[in-house]
């Protein structure tokens, strides 16, 4: 879902919207999806928050803010919209492998980092196909992405942090801060918002790539309710479809070029994953 995100931004942007625009209604419609996840779970007690939890969730909501709205920014000066997005997600997928296996990484891991490692490089060669527009700027889209890729780990600072409400939470503070940030820093007017916010891909980009996405990842990685978190090496796997995902979207839906190279190690990745099971499985036999 994180992946499949580069469709509708691309679609939005050729509708004229700006990156700002874009950035706050995504946060919205991702909030609001999480909300929404929330209130149809059964049997979830509410966790109590503290002045302390709230700051903590406020400082990832800047965080994500400033990072979805400078960097993006920043990112798609003199670069096409799908090499930023792919390159993003990439990063984000190598950071977050990193992040899960810190401290606890087996033998059965390095055939993971291969299976993540065979997809950034994939997503570079994608993000310098011969038609694609790319400058330095691209660095923004790696601070990026190394910030989204962090955002699971941020979570477990403090047992209440641990619950899915947390990630509507600072999605909910993100799209504040984003707003704020859009009225003081560039020319963009409430009214244009608002309109932003009611655009179909929009929404979709938020309730579905933004929202549904990271509900997903913190059902899967977050430990939380008693229950166990994925394994780091299949939550490294997940990673990994992130930027493969974007890549053959982007071909598919978009007409983007893609090269046989590209190609490669985009199957390349597939293969390794779809037999990371077997691997796995032998280590714990």
């Amino acid at each position: 879902m994180i992946g499949l995100v580069v469709v509708p931004t691309e679609e939005a942007f050729a509708e004229g919207l700006s990156t700002a625009e874009l950035v706050t209604g995504r946060l919205f419609w991702g909030a609001v999806a999480v909300i929404g996840v929330c209130s149809l779970r059964r049997g979830a007690v509410p966790v109590r928050r503290t002045p302390r939890d709230h700051l903590s969730l406020l400082r990832n909501g800047l965080l994500i803010g400033w990072a979805t709205i400078f960097l993006y920014s920043l990112a798609l000066k003199g670069n096409d919209v799908t090499p930023v997005i792919i390159t993003l997600v990439g990063t984000s997928a190598v950071v977050g492998f990193l992040v899960e296996t810190c401290g606890r990484l087996r033998l059965e891991h390095l055939f993971i980092l291969t299976a993540v490692l065979v997809a950034l490089i994939a997503t570079v060669l994608s993000a310098h196909n011969a038609r694609a527009e790319v400058s330095w700027t691209l660095s923004a889209a790696v601070v990026s992405g190394a910030i989204y890729g962090l955002l699971p780990v941020l979570l477990r600072g403090r047992e209440s942090a641990d619950d899915l409400t947390s990630v509507g939470w600072y999605l909910a503070y993100g799209c504040v801060i984003a707003t704020v940030l859009a009225l003081l820093t560039t020319d963009t007017t409430i009214s244009g918002l608002l309109e932003a916010a009611g655009n179909g891909d929009v929404i979709l980009a938020g309730a579905v790539g933004t929202g549904l996405g990271y509900t997903l990842l913190q059902f899967g990685v977050a430990q939380g309710g008693g229950r166990e978190p994925l394994s780091p090496a299949v939550a490294g796997i997940l990673y990994g479809f992130e930027p493969i995902t974007a890549i053959l979207a982007a071909a598919l839906w978009l007409r983007q070029p893609i090269s046989a190279e590209t190609m490669f190690f985009s199957c390349a990745f597939l293969m390794l994953a779809f037999s990371a099971g077997s691997v796995l499985k032998a280590r714990v036999d």
